[in-house]
């Protein structure tokens, strides 16, 4: 399997000059289809400038400032009528503290953490004394689910890379569907041709309608591929919760892939390794079992298709200590198992029981630690 390399888009500043900034995501409710208005480009334009922010790890008010520190791009957001800041959360993931600087003001503003989820990347900010800054806009959260290749619409992606600020980016293209990285974050990315570049992160990605639907997270390749984070996973897991502080997600215990040996469980999503005290072990799952299906909250039975879309999907709506129940098929029986989310330190310190050297574990497709 051909591995996407991804560079995380944060940047180290090294001198004053070279200072990321942060925008500030909007909060609006509504979703649904993907809008056909097509905005001309000065009302896409001149908004989202208004709703990017600069985002640093400092105090750039300060009198001394260090040698390097981290910065980014983030944007304004209403939620339930408060201001709020949406990014990335590796911008600076151990602290709880980000600095920015909105548009036409030249002061920085300290930024509260209320909630994040280190596993997809995304970060939720309010500031500490919302009163002593005047946003210049808010944006407007659209929809990623509908977002086709195939119809060839404009995307433009706000933000602060290298050391400049409040940048947009030429006109990008959706270049295929949400794919799955291994390495990357626990959802599905979206590649766009727009040019990004180290200070981008956090930044949005905003359709003709002038909607964001994505959160710039990632670069690939030797000519920056923008990689985001749809703005659905962002809306599904850090805007319904009321819980503040970290997300923290329940995991399986296992490595599954797509099988790609020809047969009638070709393109099955076959379990690879299992984690020695892993729930998921203790529920009876086994290497080389195939995954049918899950049930999800409601009930409803979810085909299994996807290692990467599964891992996505289960985690989303499911959380630690929940109860995940699964379809799988062994042989010739197909046996329904129920298995408790576990904690993510519970199998890395168990090691796994590994499929080894045989010849689906080479065919490597579709690969995902759930």
């Amino acid at each position: 399997m051909k591995r996407i390399l991804l560079t995380l888009l944060g940047i180290a500043v090294l001198i004053p000059a070279l200072v990321g900034v942060l925008g500030i995501l909007t909060a609006v409710q509504p979703t649904g289809a993907q809008s056909d208005v097509r905005l001309p480009f000065r009302d896409i334009y001149l908004p989202g400038k208004a709703y990017t922010v600069y985002l640093s790890s400092i105090d750039m008010n300060a009198k001394e400032l260090p040698k390097a520190w981290q910065t980014g791009t983030g944007f304004l957001f209403l939620k339930d009528g408060e201001p709020m800041v949406a990014s990335v959360n590796h911008i600076n993931p151990n602290a709880d503290v980000l600095w920015a600087r909105v548009r036409d003001d030249s002061n920085f503003y300290e930024l509260r953490r209320v909630r994040y989820d280190a596993l997809f990347d995304i970060a939720l900010f309010k500031f500490k004394n919302p009163k002593a800054v005047k946003p210049p806009g808010f944006a407007t959260l659209g929809d990623a689910s509908s977002l086709k290749a195939e119809n060839g619409k404009k995307f433009y992606v706000f933000g602060n890379p290298i050391g400049l600020d409040f940048l947009v980016s030429d006109e990008g293209i959706l270049m295929r569907e949400k794919f799955y990285a291994r390495d990357a974050s626990a959802g599905g990315l979206l590649p766009f041709d727009s040019t990004c570049n180290p200070g981008n992160s956090g930044g949005p990605v905003v359709d003709e309608s002038g909607k964001v639907v994505g959160i710039v997270q990632a670069i690939s390749g030797d000519r920056p591929i923008c990689l985001a984070i749809p703005i659905n996973n962002f809306r599904a897991i850090l805007l319904t919760t009321q819980n503040d502080g970290p997300v923290r997600h329940g995991i399986l215990g296992i490595e599954a892939q797509r099988n790609t040996i020809n047969g009638k469980n070709a393109n099955r999503v076959v379990v690879t390794k299992v984690g020695l005290e892993s729930a998921t072990g203790r529920a009876g799952i086994r290497v080389g079992d195939y995954l049918l299906s899950y049930f999800d909250k409601g009930g409803v039975e979810r085909p299994i298709e996807s290692a990467g879309r599964f891992a996505e999907e289960f985690q989303l709506a499911f959380r630690l200590g929940d109860t995940l129940t699964l379809k799988t098929l062994r042989g010739e029986s197909v046996v329904i198992r129920s298995v408790s989310l576990t904690d993510l330190n519970t199998h890395q310190s168990s090691g796994y029981v590994d499929l080894g050297q045989s010849a689906i574990a080479n065919a490597a497709l579709d690969k995902k630690k759930l």
